[in-house]
């Protein structure tokens, strides 16, 4: 009888050794989970960091960034608010609580007036259709202007992606020399990945229609 519940304690015992390990395996696991997670989503940004302004580069016309693009280096593709409306409008869909937004801003380079740029911006929700949003934006003086009129249009299309597009007439003037204007446009993507993890993508070409 004492032989059978010495190796009863001793299969309990073995029992709860191997729980105990299971246990400590799993919140291992957990932790170890955690800490990829936070090490990706620190490694997506930085990858983001060193690849913002090389992306960023190209562009039809010196327009205004806005102060909270200037203040982040110009890594302003993921800025939501009226600042969605200059760089990627996609983003307005997320956090927008007012449904109508102004956007303006001028800026003189160097203190020199032949390097002002200038922008004006309104946005505006459109029931369950999206939003819409015009832009303007004016670089230069007299003897070289640029001249940049946007139209933008977004709206969400399930719960883990919104989509922007906007259709652009460029103008460039030289002066005596005349005249040269053509139309561009964008695309743009937003939405969430998993959760804590965002992705923003603004593609923006033009062709010249002369």
């Amino acid at each position: 009888m004492r032989g059978s519940v010495a190796l009863a304690s001793v299969v309990v015992s073995e029992f709860c050794h191997r729980c105990m390990i299971r246990k400590l395996k799993m919140k291992l696991t957990h932790i170890f989970y955690k800490i990829a997670k936070v090490l990706l989503l620190q490694l997506s940004s930085l990858i983001i960091m060193l690849f913002s302004s090389i992306c960023f580069g190209q562009r039809s016309v010196q327009s205004f960034m806005g102060a909270r693009s200037m203040a982040l280096g110009s890594m302003s593709i993921s800025l939501d608010g009226a600042d969605a409306l200059i760089h990627n409008f996609a983003n307005i869909i997320e956090n927008d609580k007012v449904g109508t937004g102004l956007i303006a801003g001028s800026e003189i380079k160097f203190g020199l007036e032949e390097l002002t740029t200038s922008m004006l911006g309104l946005y505006s929700s459109v029931d369950k259709f999206g939003y819409v949003g015009i832009k303007a934006n004016n670089y230069g003086f007299e003897a070289y202007r640029e001249t940049k009129l946007s139209l933008a249009y977004a709206r969400r299309l399930d719960h883990k992606m919104n989509i922007s597009v906007n259709f652009d007439w460029n103008n460039i003037r030289l002066g005596e020399y005349g005249q040269n204007s053509f139309f561009s446009m964008g695309i743009g993507l937003s939405g969430l990945v998993s959760e804590g993890l965002y992705y923003n993508i603004y593609y923006h070409n033009f062709e010249n229609s002369a």
